[in-house]
Protein backbone atom coordinates (compact mmCIF):
# COMPACT_ATOMS: atom_id res chain seq x y z
CA UNK A 1 0.00 0.00 0.00
CA UNK A 2 1.15 3.55 -0.66
CA UNK A 3 -0.35 6.92 0.30
CA UNK A 4 0.72 10.41 -0.76
CA UNK A 5 0.09 12.04 2.65
CA UNK A 6 -0.68 11.34 6.30
CA UNK A 7 -4.17 12.76 5.70
CA UNK A 8 -4.84 9.95 3.22
CA UNK A 9 -3.29 7.35 5.54
CA UNK A 10 -5.73 8.40 8.27
CA UNK A 11 -8.68 7.81 5.90
CA UNK A 12 -7.81 4.13 5.39
CA UNK A 13 -7.76 1.35 7.95
CA UNK A 14 -5.58 -1.66 7.34
CA UNK A 15 -7.40 -4.74 6.12
CA UNK A 16 -5.15 -7.36 7.72
CA UNK A 17 -3.20 -7.40 10.97
CA UNK A 18 0.30 -6.04 10.36
CA UNK A 19 -0.46 -4.58 6.91
CA UNK A 20 2.41 -2.33 5.84
CA UNK A 21 2.33 0.89 3.85
CA UNK A 22 4.57 3.67 2.64
CA UNK A 23 3.57 7.34 2.99
CA UNK A 24 5.29 9.86 0.70
CA UNK A 25 4.96 12.95 2.95
CA UNK A 26 3.12 14.60 5.83
CA UNK A 27 1.19 17.28 3.94
CA UNK A 28 2.93 16.97 0.56
CA UNK A 29 4.85 14.10 -1.04
CA UNK A 30 8.58 14.56 -0.45
CA UNK A 31 8.32 16.87 2.59
CA UNK A 32 10.18 14.27 4.76
CA UNK A 33 7.15 13.72 7.00
CA UNK A 34 6.23 10.38 5.45
CA UNK A 35 7.66 6.97 6.18
CA UNK A 36 6.90 3.31 6.72
CA UNK A 37 3.92 2.20 8.80
CA UNK A 38 2.26 -1.01 9.94
CA UNK A 39 -1.36 -1.62 10.95
CA UNK A 40 -1.88 -2.70 14.57
CA UNK A 41 -5.46 -3.92 14.41
CA UNK A 42 -5.93 -4.14 18.19
CA UNK A 43 -4.29 -0.87 19.26
CA UNK A 44 -6.28 1.86 20.99
CA UNK A 45 -3.19 4.03 21.63
CA UNK A 46 -3.63 7.80 21.46
CA UNK A 47 -2.93 9.39 18.08
CA UNK A 48 0.23 11.45 18.67
CA UNK A 49 0.31 13.07 15.23
CA UNK A 50 3.65 11.55 14.21
CA UNK A 51 4.29 7.96 15.26
CA UNK A 52 0.74 6.69 15.90
CA UNK A 53 -2.30 7.51 13.77
CA UNK A 54 -5.94 6.66 14.41
CA UNK A 55 -8.42 6.49 11.56
CA UNK A 56 -10.24 9.82 11.19
CA UNK A 57 -13.71 9.75 12.74
CA UNK A 58 -13.37 6.23 14.15
CA UNK A 59 -13.25 5.14 17.78
CA UNK A 60 -12.69 1.50 16.81
CA UNK A 61 -9.42 -0.27 17.65
CA UNK A 62 -6.69 -0.13 15.05
CA UNK A 63 -3.79 2.28 14.56
CA UNK A 64 -1.14 2.94 11.96
CA UNK A 65 2.24 2.88 13.74
CA UNK A 66 5.46 4.27 12.32
CA UNK A 67 8.38 1.88 11.90
CA UNK A 68 11.46 3.61 13.33
CA UNK A 69 14.40 3.14 15.64
CA UNK A 70 16.22 5.93 17.49
CA UNK A 71 15.58 9.60 16.86
CA UNK A 72 12.30 11.10 15.73
CA UNK A 73 12.07 13.95 13.22
CA UNK A 74 9.78 16.94 13.89
CA UNK A 75 8.65 16.80 10.25
CA UNK A 76 6.97 13.48 11.11
CA UNK A 77 4.58 15.57 13.24
CA UNK A 78 3.95 18.23 10.59
CA UNK A 79 6.66 20.73 11.57
CA UNK A 80 8.07 22.60 8.57
CA UNK A 81 11.59 23.54 9.67
CA UNK A 82 11.73 26.20 6.95
CA UNK A 83 12.87 29.06 9.20
CA UNK A 84 9.61 30.95 8.53
CA UNK A 85 6.79 28.81 9.93
CA UNK A 86 6.15 28.91 13.68
CA UNK A 87 6.96 25.32 14.70
CA UNK A 88 6.76 26.01 18.45
CA UNK A 89 3.96 23.59 19.38
CA UNK A 90 5.15 20.69 17.24
CA UNK A 91 8.82 20.99 18.19
CA UNK A 92 7.90 21.38 21.85
CA UNK A 93 5.82 18.20 21.69
CA UNK A 94 8.73 16.26 20.19
CA UNK A 95 11.27 17.63 22.66
CA UNK A 96 9.11 16.76 25.64
CA UNK A 97 7.96 13.31 24.55
CA UNK A 98 10.92 11.61 22.87
CA UNK A 99 14.52 11.11 24.07
CA UNK A 100 16.19 11.74 20.69
CA UNK A 101 15.29 14.40 18.12
CA UNK A 102 17.02 14.80 14.75
CA UNK A 103 16.39 18.23 13.19
CA UNK A 104 17.48 16.90 9.79
CA UNK A 105 19.55 20.00 8.97
CA UNK A 106 16.50 22.27 9.14
CA UNK A 107 15.86 25.60 10.90
CA UNK A 108 12.90 25.41 13.28
CA UNK A 109 11.45 28.78 14.24
CA UNK A 110 9.97 28.87 17.75
CA UNK A 111 8.59 31.67 19.91
CA UNK A 112 8.88 30.10 23.34
CA UNK A 113 9.93 26.62 24.30
CA UNK A 114 10.74 24.68 27.44
CA UNK A 115 12.14 21.19 27.67
CA UNK A 116 11.04 19.15 30.67
CA UNK A 117 13.12 16.01 30.12
CA UNK A 118 16.57 14.92 28.96
CA UNK A 119 16.44 15.10 25.17
CA UNK A 120 19.30 14.72 22.72
CA UNK A 121 19.04 17.20 19.81
CA UNK A 122 21.16 16.81 16.68
CA UNK A 123 21.64 18.12 13.16
CA UNK A 124 19.86 21.46 12.87
CA UNK A 125 19.03 24.92 14.21
CA UNK A 126 16.35 26.21 16.57
CA UNK A 127 15.72 29.95 16.08
CA UNK A 128 13.82 31.94 18.70
CA UNK A 129 11.66 34.86 17.64
CA UNK A 130 9.49 37.38 19.47
CA UNK A 131 5.83 37.57 18.58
Amino acid sequence: MKFDTIYLLKQNAGTNPNDHCHVLGYTDPGDTGGGEFYWDSTSTADDDGGTIFAITGSSAPGRWKRLYCGAVYPTWFGAKGDGNTDDTALLSYCLNNFPQIDLDGRNFKVSNISITNDTSITNGVISLFLR
